[in-house]
């Protein structure tokens, strides 16, 4: 019966691996305060963002400038990571869960027929 065990433990396993979720560092990647926004070189001019004394880079091969974001958008940045980074944390735990759940069951079902 324990070959069971461990086989649904292998089995589980691998699908815990294949089916994890990397959504937390996906929220925050996504989230970053300190990235640059690219802003067609069209849309603003070069003088406009000295004028304005925004920081920026520029990219001619692109035809992008990268403008640092402003004070609102990281603060939305940091307000979005507060709220969904626990949700994203419950959501990459589930594989564990599962993995520890079904062995938890399978060994409670062995126990069973074990007569223990």
């Amino acid at each position: 019966m324990r070959s069971t065990t461990l086989g649904a433990f292998l089995l589980c396993t691998s699908l815990a691996i294949l089916t994890s979720a990397c959504a937390t560092k996906a929220l925050w990647e996504a989230t970053d305060p300190a990235e640059y926004v690219s802003v067609p070189q069209t849309d603003v001019s070069e003088a406009e963002l000295r004028e304005r004394g925004i920081d920026y880079r520029r990219d001619d091969t692109q035809g992008l400038y990268y403008v640092e974001k402003s004070n609102i958008r990281r603060l939305g940045d940091y307000s979005i990571r507060f709220f969904a980074t626990p949700i994203t944390v419950a959501l990459d735990a589930v594989p564990a869960i599962v993995v520890i759940g079904t062995l938890y069951g399978l060994d409670r079902a062995d126990n069973q027929k074990d007569g223990q």
